[in-house]
């Protein structure tokens, strides 16, 4: 049946509208915007769709009109912004580059990048909405967290593009230092996220959270202010919870790590650390909701040495695995085992790395994968917590623990029965 109107120029229209409202449906409701709110967004963002299918070889073959379009919201933008300073004596230019997205946006809709468009356009409003937030954030930065974005920046910006392509060999052993290297970036951005993320839930008292966020960072480096916290207020079930959903992360961390390097490994490796961190979230919050909701806070874990740190370690777990693999073959699963208890993130990603290199096979990675979660999660934290005399927090806590490695454990093993 043939339709009036086709539906993929329904589809375009009606998505760069619907892109277009959002945007603007925050302005109107964060800024108050009387003239660019909802319906002023929606039409740029339609504008910029029609000029674009204009654009196009079927109808015009015009590449200038979706350029005029620009050029002309962006006249529209620069007279809002004149309006403003002199009426209202504002400088923000958020309002006045969000137009200019606005119709972006909708031109990218026009050219069918429509997963592009709405990842952009959620991104866009997701930093619109944070603005009080971000700017709270920005204003209590130290000296020092100012440091280590500086020192962040370089990594990616400057030292990570002069890293040789080539794997390079020492003493036998190849190593890719691009890979090596690209853990620091990650490791660096969980952890940006991570001190993002503990301010702005600490300032809302959302302590549930930053057991998480600590587990993206450091297992052993979040059970520090954990066991300081239990020493204060003896609340079991706030620092036992917060440790169990410490732990919960661990699993979806060396998801990731795995994931960076041996893509092809996800689909094996999903359902049992979605299912493990699931079972481990919902046995954390249990407690939780029984503690007395006093603040944890988790002091700057945005470190860049701490990556550089883990990386090292990431450097040497290589060469041990990969020794012990060649001369000690049976010494292989006690081996991951330690590096779990040592690092679990740097024993995972070590065996990532070399299973992307093929100088251990995929299975070996997904056994090593579960051996070091598993020795993380359940006795990673017993020699801090032993070393600050605070083992009854182990105690208490285990079985929830345990019964989430199990339900971890099942899961892998039905999927790798299945898969």
């Amino acid at each position: 049946m043939d339709f009036l109107i086709g539906l993929e120029f329904t589809q375009k229209i009606v998505l760069a509208t619907l892109i277009g409202a959002l945007m603007g449906l925050e302005r109107e409701h964060s800024k108050h915007q009387e003239i660019a709110g909802l319906r002023t967004f929606s039409l740029i963002s339609l504008l910029g769709c029609v000029l674009g299918i204009l654009a196009g070889p079927e109808l015009m073959s015009a590449d200038y009109l979706p350029v005029l379009g620009f050029l002309a919201i962006g006249l529209l933008a620069l007279a809002l912004y004149i309006g403003n300073l002199f009426k209202f004596q504002e400088i923000g230019l958020t309002t006045t580059i969000s137009l200019l997205l606005a119709y972006a946006m909708g031109a990218l809709v026009s050219i069918n990048c429509y997963a592009e468009a709405v990842f952009i356009a959620v991104i866009v409003v997701l930093i619109l909405f944070a603005r009080e937030k971000l700017h709270r954030v920005v204003r209590h930065l130290t000296q020092k967290e100012m440091l280590d974005l500086i020192e962040f920046m370089v990594v990616i910006g400057i030292v990570y593009p002069f890293i040789p392509l080539a794997p390079i060999n020492f003493a036998g052993i190849s190593l890719d230092l691009r890979s090596l290297w690209l853990l620091v970036v990650l490791i660096s951005i969980i952890n940006l996220v991570g001190f993002i993320g503990s301010r702005l839930l600490t300032a809302r008292k959302c302590v549930e959270l930053i057991g998480f966020l600590g587990g993206l960072i450091s297992q052993k480096a979040s059970c520090s202010p954990l066991i300081q916290i239990y020493k204060k207020t003896k609340d079991i079930n706030l620092v036992g919870g917060s440790l169990i959903t410490l732990n919960a992360s661990i699993l979806l961390r060396n998801l990731a790590l795995v994931g960076v390097f041996m893509p092809v490994l996800i689909v094996k490796l999903s359902p049992a650390a979605f299912l493990g961190f699931f079972a481990l979230a919902l046995l954390g919050y249990r407690r939780l909701r029984s503690s007395k909701k006093t603040v944890l806070k988790i002091k700057s874990p945005f470190d860049v040495m701490h990556a550089i740190g883990l990386s090292i370690k990431l450097f040497l777990m290589i060469i041990i695995i990969e020794l012990f693999t060649h001369y000690f073959p049976d010494a292989f699963i006690p081996t991951i085992i330690l590096g779990g208890l040592v690092s679990g993130a740097s024993t995972v990603a070590s065996l990532a790395i070399l299973g992307s290199t093929k100088a251990i096979t995929a299975d070996m990675v997904v056994v090593g994968f579960a051996a070091a979660s598993l020795s993380e999660l359940l006795f990673g934290a017993i020699p801090l917590m032993w070393f600050y005399k605070a083992l009854e927090i182990i105690k208490d806590s285990f079985l929830d623990m345990l019964a989430g490695a199990t339900v971890f454990s099942i899961a892998l093993y039905a999927s790798l029965l299945v898969l």
